[in-house]
Formats: C-alpha cells, structure tokens, sequence
C-alpha cells in the first residue's frame, strides 16, 4: 500500500506541475499578444496623435489614411490657394522626432531633385519640392513584422 500511494503521489505531482507550466505558457502568450496590439495600436495613433498635438488635423495640406498609417502633406506652393504652412508642417515633424539630418534634407530638396526618401523608427518620408506646388510628401508608418 505505501508504494501505491507513493506512485499516486508522484502521478499527482507530475500533473499538477504539467498544469502549472501549461498555463503558465498560455499567460505568456496572452502577454506577447497584448502587447503585440497594443504596439500595433500605437503605430496606427502616431501620426493622428502628431496633427492633434499641432491642432492641424481638419487644416488643409494635411490628410490621414489607410487607418491611420499614412500621412499626406500638401504644402501650399506659389501657384496654390490652398495648403499646409511650414510652421504647421515643422510642428508636425517635431511631434514625430523626425531627426535634423532628414529636416536638413528636405529643407535643401530643389525642384531639380525629384522624390527623396528618408525613414526614422517607423516612419518613411517620401517627397518632393517644387516652388510653384510647395513642398508635397507622404509619411508612412512602416508595418509590423
């Protein structure tokens, strides 16, 4: 009778341990998801929480898309009645740590240059200048992997 109720103890012990690590599996997959929305929540906020923070985000040369990922720029040219200032697109740019080598780039993009790119964390800039349309571009945040 003791070796029985030694092997029913140890039976219990493995299973109850096997439980254990089985749910403790299941809490760090729970975890990895949570946290793998909440980043995705955060990429998808980034841009729209920029043109809140600027209070530009129903200002004309400024349009949020794809959800919130993709960030329009239409800076008013000399030829346009229509379009975001600089000071509103630099306060945008300061929201989202674009970092001084990138604004040293676009401030010295000519017309002759044509589309540049430039990407800091997860963000891609693409674009372009010309006097008579102003500075013109598309903030993107980069996916998830």
């Amino acid at each position: 009778m003791p070796t029985l109720t030694g092997v029913i103890g140890l039976v219990v012990g493995a299973v109850a341990t096997a439980a254990v690590f089985a749910g403790s599996a299941a809490a760090d997959e729970r975890a990895e998801e949570q946290a793998a929305a909440a980043a995705a929540e955060a990429r998808t906020a980034i841009l729209g929480d920029a043109l809140d923070s600027c209070d530009v985000r129903d200002t004309d040369g400024f349009a949020l898309g794809d959800g919130g990922t993709t960030l329009t720029i239409d800076n008013q040219g000399e030829d346009e009645y229509t379009g975001a200032d600089f000071v509103d697109i630099s306060c945008v740019f300061g929201e989202l740590s674009m970092p001084s080598s990138v604004g040293g780039h676009v401030g010295q993009t000519t017309s002759v240059d044509g589309r540049q790119t430039a990407s800091w964390d997860d963000l891609e800039f693409q674009w372009s200048y010309h006097p008579d349309r102003g500075m013109d571009g598309v903030i993107t945040v980069a996916e998830s992997e």
